[in-house]
């Protein structure tokens, strides 16, 4: 799932570890992967802290309800409880 144009990037990172399974960031230009199983207990916290906006941001989900979540999310501008 790509996203563009996070403002509120405090709430998505929020978001994102109230997760269950394992997401995936993905760096086109790089071609890197990062793997974080939220599930093991790893966070997203640090993350947290970015200032501004993020303009676009690649996430494979590995769980489908994680997937759903963050959709619903993204959709509603982060309006989502």
């Amino acid at each position: 799932m790509k996203i563009y144009d996070i403002s509120d990037t405090r709430k998505f990172f929020e978001k994102l570890d109230a997760c269950q399974g394992e997401i995936e960031f993905v760096d086109e230009r790089s071609g890197l992967r990062e793997r974080l199983d939220v599930s093991a207990g790893r966070k997203f916290y640090p993350f947290s802290t970015v200032r501004g906006t993020i303009s676009e941001i690649e996430l494979i989900f590995h769980d489908h309800q994680d997937f759903d979540r963050i959709f619903r999310w993204v959709l509603n501008k982060g309006t989502l409880g």
